[in-house]
C-alpha cells in the first residue's frame, strides 16, 4: 500500500502540472485536451486502488478490479499519446 500511495502522490503532482499548462494555454488543442481527460481518468482510476489498498480490510475483488481499471487507463492513455504523435507528424496539431 505504501508503494501504491507514494506512485499515486508522484502522479497527481504530475497531473497537476500537466492541468497548470493547459489552463495557461488560451486555447488547447482539443486532441490534446483528450489526452489530459485520460490522464484523468487514470488519476481517478490510481486514487480509487490507494483508496481501496489502504482499507481496514481490503475487497480482494474490488482490489483487482480497480487494478483492471487502473490498467485500461494507463493503456488509453498511451492510445490517445500514439495517436496525437500520428496528427503532430503530419502536421495536424496545431
Amino acid at each position: 500500500a505504501a508503494a501504491i500511495d507514494k506512485a499515486v502522490d508522484d502522479f497527481v503532482a504530475v497531473y497537476n502540472e500537466l492541468n497548470a499548462f493547459v489552463d495557461g494555454q488560451p486555447s488547447p488543442n482539443a486532441a490534446f485536451k483528450s489526452y489530459v481527460d485520460q490522464v484523468e481518468r487514470f488519476v481517478a482510476a490510481a486514487k480509487r486502488l490507494r483508496r481501496e489498498a489502504k482499507a481496514e480490510q481490503p475487497d480482494p475483488e474490488k482490489l483487482n478490479r480497480e487494478h483492471d481499471n487502473v490498467i485500461s487507463a494507463y493503456n488509453t492513455i498511451i492510445s490517445v499519446r500514439n495517436s496525437l504523435a500520428d496528427l503532430e507528424a503530419y502536421g495536424q496539431l496545431k
